[in-house]
């Protein structure tokens, strides 16, 4: 089985191309250069330069920036997947999505991903795949924990956090999980649509508090009133430091991002992991 992995030197996509290599031949696509990947610009570059496959993961994706450009990574980039699939010869496709995508949602990281995917099931052969928050060493989640634990040792012990946040739930999965899933995805066409999640949601709250146990540490978390974050984060914070936290993250935070595991266990035929044991670590080694 040949298969080409677009963005593999990302995130999820070095995940993918590493853990797929190992029992496929398996061509993975950089737009720089990287001594074991194919220089490829989809947007620029003729496509029969990667030769024919029998799948396509598409694993190019945007978390920040503006409209504009997650519209154009997402979209216009699937678009191009599905001009080019006979160039390719790839007899599936299979979209690395989001958790919680939509071409209704307000936010556009998660609207553009939606609208691609909504292109790609209009295709037959195709497979959507929306991950949770992927748990890899220092993933984004856990630095923004970092920083809150950073903000509390400069501010006594004090962090304020504003009002909701900390019930809202997310549900990560772990690397080797979605990269099963995928390759599991590869011989079988059984959905459409998989959300990739792990066995159980977990709050903004006990995150805070497995890293508080990790770090030995004691925060004082003080409720601040939504409405005044919102003014902060619009004002300042969102545009003078971004780093923290950008607009688009902040209108997350308050949305939980949860979703049905059963598919993806009756997929893999065992259940997800837990992700509880990550955060310890993470936080663990974070301490030293």
């Amino acid at each position: 089985m040949k298969i080409i992995v677009l963005g593999a030197t990302g995130q999820i996509g070095s995940i993918i191309y590493n853990g797929l290599r190992q029992r496929h031949e398996v061509i993975g696509t950089s737009r720089n250069h990287h001594s074991d990947l194919t220089q490829f610009d989809p947007f620029q570059d003729d496509w029969s330069i990667l030769g024919k496959a029998d799948i396509l993961i598409n694993c190019v994706g945007q978390i920040e920036g503006k409209e504009s450009s997650f519209n154009h990574v997402h979209v216009e980039l699937t678009k191009h997947i599905i001009e080019n699939r006979d160039v390719i010869g790839a007899g599936k496709i299979i979209q690395i999505s989001a958790l919680g995508a939509s071409s209704q949602h307000p936010v556009a990281f998660l609207r553009t991903k939606g609208i691609a995917d909504d292109l790609l099931q209009k295709q037959p052969g195709t497979v959507v795949i929306r991950p949770s928050i992927v748990c890899t060493h220092r993933t984004m989640i856990v630095k923004k924990m970092l920083l809150l634990s950073r903000i509390g040792r400069s501010l006594l012990g004090i962090v304020p956090i504003p009002t909701g946040f900390l019930k809202t739930k997310i549900q990560p999965v772990m690397p080797k999980d979605l990269l099963d899933l995928v390759e599991k995805m590869c011989h079988h066409t059984t959905h459409q649509i998989v959300n990739a999640v792990g066995p159980e949601p977990i709050t903004f709250k006990e995150i805070i508090k497995i890293m508080t146990k990790a770090r030995n540490q004691s925060l004082r978390l003080v409720k601040v009133p939504k409405v005044a974050t919102d003014v902060i984060v619009k004002s300042f914070i969102g545009i003078i430091l971004p780093k923290i936290i950008n607009s688009q993250q902040y209108q997350l935070l308050f949305e939980d991002n949860i979703a049905y595991v059963k598919v993806a266990e009756e997929i893999l035929g065992r259940p997800m992991t837990s992700t509880r044991e990550f955060f310890i670590n993470e936080f663990a080694y974070a301490s030293h």
